[in-house]
């Protein structure tokens, strides 16, 4: 698979997780507690949930619920028509017994204390030119600003692989038919011919593992 950032960058797989885990290390070590907080709960966010890097870009502070024993966020997906775009809202419970739903809940719990009336989960943010502190702006991050932090922590991974990623493990936990059906559900992927190319993909690291 491969990816044009700048430079062209190649990967023959997707994200391992020794991988992810070495690049939120990475994050985890930023001095500013904002930029800490913020890089490692974008890192859990993909990973955990495979979304399009436009659908958490979107992300609301109120799109965020914790109901019994789940972290439930709520995202906003635009399905093209012929002649219009739907919007339709879709909620990913995460348990929170996983310990990369702790972060999201840290950084949510910051803006809930901190900034309680910017509505966006990633809002825009600047530093100041006379201080440390941060200037909050009222838009969201783009997408380009999420890839950018997300390379910030490592360079060879881009947004969409973090989709490839939760769509291969998906597969490889259940190399039967019944994972198209289960990447379409996880993905929110409207054509089913669209979640069969992911077991064309990595269908077959099962059968080469198998031997």
């Amino acid at each position: 698979m491969t990816k044009v950032t700048g430079t062209r960058k190649e990967r023959a797989n997707v994200i391992s997780a020794s991988e992810f885990e070495a690049t939120l290390d990475k994050a985890r070590q930023e001095s500013n507690q904002y930029n800490r907080l913020r890089a490692t709960a974008i890192l859990c966010l993909f990973y955990l949930t495979g979304k399009r890097v436009k659908e958490i870009s979107q992300l609301k502070q109120s799109d965020l619920a914790i109901r019994e024993n789940y972290l439930c966020v709520t995202f906003t997906l635009a399905k093209k028509r012929k002649k219009q775009t739907l919007t339709v809202r879709r909620e990913k419970q995460i348990d929170l017994a996983e310990p990369y739903a702790q972060p999201i809940i840290e950084y949510w719990k910051w803006l809930s204390q901190n900034l309680p009336s910017n509505e966006w989960l990633f809002p825009s943010v600047r530093a100041s030119p006379f201080s440390d502190a941060l200037r909050f702006g009222d838009k969201h991050l783009s997408t380009r600003q999420l890839l950018r932090i997300v390379q910030r922590y490592n360079p060879s991974i881009w947004c969409h692989l973090f989709r490839e990623t939760v769509g291969a493990k998906i597969v490889r936990a259940d190399p039967t038919i019944m994972s198209v059906w289960k990447v379409k559900k996880r993905l929110d992927l409207e054509k089913t011919e669209t979640a069969w190319r992911y077991m064309d993909r990595y269908g077959l690291d099962v059968i080469e593992k198998e031997g």
